[in-house]
């Protein structure tokens, strides 16, 4: 999945599944506690969201706090994840459909 496509992923599971108050803030640059004002469940939530959605695996071990510092920190984290796993997860047009995203 390409940085565009996780920015959109990351944004609709903020503004859809999690429903954060804070959405007009959402940018590549926001800082997920003080811009968005996620706390840890949240970002719990939407780790959940990106696993279920786009079919990440995370490792509890590869988890770490500058990893979520801001969106544009959570890309690069997912996007590195990908890349030592080779694995390039996609959304399916079945999830797509059920979650929403269609």
């Amino acid at each position: 999945m390409k940085r565009e496509e996780l920015i959109e992923v990351i944004q609709d599971g903020l503004a859809n599944s999690l429903r954060i108050p804070h959405i007009a803030s959402f940018r590549p640059e926001a800082r997920l506690n003080e811009d968005l004002h996620l706390d840890s469940v949240m970002i719990l939530q939407l780790l959940l969201h990106l696993e279920l959605e786009c079919g990440y695996e995370i490792p509890d071990e590869a988890l770490s706090a500058e990893a979520f510092a801001t969106v544009n920190s959570l890309v690069d984290f997912l996007l590195q994840l990908q890349q030592e796993e080779g694995a390039h997860p996609e959304i399916s047009a079945e999830v797509a459909v059920e979650g929403g995203l269609a």
